[in-house]
């Protein structure tokens, strides 16, 4: 709840080097994962100077609400496993 991927799917041939959720509410989202170590990172946490709404309004909401997460080919099982815990575990508790 509150959040759900960026992409429904990918074209054939395309591997992400993260996977993009779009939050509703990402600030304390964000903070809660990495306060547990979750490697998350924010989509264009820094926008260029001079870029706003009046410029790209999508970069600016995707810039507030995107939330990435490695999912390259490095990771093991039990690190992916471990991160969609914690994903969930604070997509959940942040609902009840």
């Amino acid at each position: 709840p509150g959040c759900r991927p960026l992409f429904a799917t990918l074209p054939d041939g395309v591997y992400p080097w993260v996977f993009p959720l779009l939050c509703d509410e990402p600030l304390a989202l964000f903070r809660q994962l990495k306060e547990a170590g979750v490697p998350v990172i924010r989509f264009g946490e820094y926008l260029w100077p001079g870029v706003d709404a009046t410029v790209c309004a999508n970069s600016v909401d995707l810039s507030r609400r995107v939330l990435q997460f490695p999912c390259h080919q490095e990771l093991r099982d039990d690190e992916i496993a471990w991160m969609i815990g914690q994903v969930r575990g604070a997509i959940l508790g942040a609902t009840r």
